[in-house]
């Protein structure tokens, strides 16, 4: 008799245990009510003994009517994908085994970050004068989330005829400017969602006056043959020029080759290795120089 009654609680045990309902999970993180979300964020839940997946529902409607159940192997967290910015989202998840399922956890919300935040522009600053014609160098702040930036920049404060271009970095190198001109520029972030943020304020800067630059006459100095191919000459004229410093700098501003304390009259240039297309070759001669436009033609 003592032999039954034992088989018949193991056996009692057993068949309650085999078709015990599974706990509801706990949800961790984000907080209810989290602000300020990374859209990549990461959705936790406390593990529950005995369950082999989970199941979670996630939308933006805050009783998740009709939102399609998503499946998660792992115990307790799943990576979203990428979520929509300045965005409330409500989700809620369950427990699940071959044979059972836990009931729904209560429904939490968190919001994601408002990318309308625009990038500072940083250099050069605001009504900056005596830009160098050969280009400057534009540079921002980060904002965060952001896969690249667009700048422009115009004549035009209203930018009705602007140069654009984008970047992945926190820096952009103009193109070749004109003399004594006034330039607008702006930039903004772009997100993986192919939204944007909007524009920074708009800054200027003011290149350098011709007349300065031209303290070198160009009759003192020849250069030829302009378009170049494969040499290109510099003749210096006047005998009280010495000691000049020759750069040649592509249309992005970038020196590409230079040569200091020139006191030759003749100097040959190489070019077969430059890319076709306009440089600027710069002399200087103390406190003097000038920039001459050249095109390389192979």
């Amino acid at each position: 008799m003592k032999k039954f009654i034992l088989i018949s609680i193991l056996f009692f045990t057993l068949y309650n245990t085999s078709n015990a309902t599974l706990t509801t999970p706990g949800i961790v993180s984000p907080f209810n009510g989290a602000t300020n979300q990374n859209p990549n964020v990461q959705i936790d839940w406390s593990s529950v003994t005995g369950a082999t997946n989970y199941e979670f529902k996630l939308g933006t409607n805050p009783t998740l009517s009709g939102v399609p159940a998503q499946s998660s192997g792992s115990n307790s967290y799943y990576n979203t994908s990428e979520l929509l910015f300045g965005t409330t989202y409500y989700w809620q998840v369950r427990a699940k085994s071959a044979t059972d399922s836990s009931n729904w956890s209560a429904i939490w919300h968190f919001t994601t970050i408002d990318q309308q935040t625009a990038p500072n522009l940083i250099s050069p600053p605001n009504n900056s004068i005596n830009i160098p014609i050969t280009g400057t160098t534009l540079e921002w702040s980060q904002v965060p989330y952001a896969i690249f930036y667009e700048y422009e920049y115009d004549t035009n404060s209203s930018f009705t005829n602007p140069i654009i271009n984008t970047t992945t970095s926190l820096l952009a190198t103009t193109g070749a400017l004109q003399f004594n001109t006034t330039y607008y520029w702006k930039v903004r972030a772009a997100f993986a969602d192919y939204t944007y943020s909007q524009w920074s304020d708009v800054w200027s800067f003011t290149t350098e006056i011709q007349s300065t630059v031209n303290e070198i006459q160009n009759e003192d100095i020849s250069i030829f043959p302009n378009p170049a191919g494969d040499n290109l000459s510099i003749l210096i004229h006047d005998n009280s020029i010495s000691l000049v410093n020759i750069s040649l700098i592509d249309i992005n501003g970038k020196i590409i080759w230079m040569q200091n304390d020139v006191y030759q009259k003749i100097i040959y240039l190489d070019v077969k290795s430059f890319s076709n297309g306009q440089y600027f070759l710069k002399i200087e001669n103390f406190n003097k120089k000038i920039i001459i436009p050249i095109i390389i033609e192979h």
